[in-house]
């Protein structure tokens, strides 16, 4: 699915291939996966495998933009295409070109695919599915930062949600990927008013445009932590249930007192960002486990009843001291 607008209608399907260079070392990543199953009492059971990943593929050099950007992508695409995923929720592929490159690496196995335009940069949120997509639908959040702080470029990008609507078997699932503000400095949050407005229109969102869904999921780096009120309002306002909790339940969430933000931290509980582990994280991470949950994959059953098999953060460490992990804030 090349970019459109984000109301049609959009499939694309081309034979595709892979490029597989030998003599380069392996890369493993931080994503987190999800698998599920649909079962209604007239149908079998469906089993969906899905990846929320923000790929960090700033396209301005090093060091304002990412780092090993093209080699990354090209290591995550490879990546992709061992496992058996069904539906992929990508953030932050910023440019087009790089979009249209993991298209053509992905485009074997993934057949329909949709980019959502918006703001000047353009949203880098985009969906790759082994399933039709029949309709997209995207929203623009009102708030997204401020103009004069060119530094930060959220306002630039335009942050959204987008929908895709799968027609997988006799089911309608209905897959929304997002990326909210980045929080940057949490002890001076000049950001969390725009933070909570794109929350409660996310969760406005997904209710007024899930109701004929046989089972809704909603992926996406929220760039908020378990225990944040705008996480609890997403999941009370659009009656979600979160992934990584169900597969763990023992692992702090939203009843954690504001006070105890530690506790619901480091690598044992999900952590996504500075992660020690990833070679990208600076200095003071690596040598303190201080990581965060900020990325989620999040359902509910619809139409049909959707439970959930197994949630994990895989790929997480490096070979030959080299990583592809998003985790630099």
């Amino acid at each position: 699915m090349l970019p459109q607008k984000s109301d049609e209608i959009s499939e694309h399907s081309s034979s595709g291939y892979t490029r597989v260079s030998a003599g380069d070392p392996e890369i493993e990543f931080i994503r987190r996966r999800v698998i599920m199953h649909g079962t209604e009492k007239s149908s079998t059971g469906i089993e969906l495998h899905v990846l929320t990943l923000n790929v960090w593929c700033l396209p301005q050099p090093w060091p304002i933009g990412s780092k090993d950007r093209k080699f990354r992508l090209k290591k995550l695409a490879e990546a992709i295409l061992k496992e058996n995923y069904d539906i992929i929720g990508l953030q932050e592929v910023w440019i087009e070109s790089d979009y249209l490159d993991m298209v053509d690496r992905l485009s074997g196995s993934f057949r329909f695919h949709h980019y959502f335009h918006s703001g000047f940069t353009g949203s880098g949120v985009c969906v790759f599915s082994r399933h039709p997509i029949v309709s997209t639908l995207t929203h623009r959040y009102s708030l997204n930062g401020f103009a004069h702080h060119v530094h930060r470029g959220d306002w630039f990008g335009g942050k959204v949600v987008g929908l895709v609507e799968l027609e997988i078997g006799e089911m309608r699932v209905n897959f929304y990927t997002t990326h909210l503000h980045a929080e940057y400095d949490r002890e001076n949050d000049l950001y969390l008013p725009h933070r909570m407005s794109q929350s409660f229109e996310l969760s406005q969102f997904i209710r007024h445009t899930s109701s004929g869904a046989d089972a809704v999921i909603v992926t996406g780096d929220l760039n908020m932590e378990p225990e944040d009120l705008g996480l609890r309002l997403v999941l009370s306002q659009a009656r979600l249930l979160d992934a990584w909790r169900l597969a763990h339940p023992d692992s702090p969430g939203d009843n954690v007192s504001s006070g105890s933000i530690s506790h619901c931290r480091g690598v044992d509980h999900g952590a996504t960002c500075d992660r020690p582990d990833n070679c990208y994280s600076c200095k003071r991470y690596r040598e303190n486990d201080e990581s965060k949950r900020i990325d989620y994959i999040l359902f509910r059953s619809g139409r049909m009843s959707a439970s959930l098999e197994d949630c994990e953060i895989t790929l997480n460490k490096a070979c030959f001291s080299l990583c592809l992990c998003y985790s630099i804030i």
